[in-house]
């Protein structure tokens, strides 16, 4: 993933590292988290914290962008 990510596609590499590692709770020991934090995450019942994302090989950025006036 080399352009930014927006919430959805963060949620879809972390489906895919969990898949790929088996189970939520192989991934999760792996990262030094737990299973069910990673769950509550891919839920969305909470957002990926710096671990989940660091573990993921990201980082959060805060960006703004201009708002469009009326018309």
């Amino acid at each position: 993933m080399t352009a930014p990510a927006d919430t959805t596609a963060v949620l879809a590499l972390l489906r895919e590292r969990v898949d790929a590692a088996g189970s939520q709770r192989a991934w999760a020991s792996a990262h030094g988290l737990s299973h069910s934090y990673v769950g509550e995450v891919l839920r969305g019942s909470r957002a990926p914290g710096a671990r989940v994302l660091q573990a993921l090989g990201l980082r959060r950025d805060v960006v703004f962008t201009p708002v469009e006036r009326g018309r």
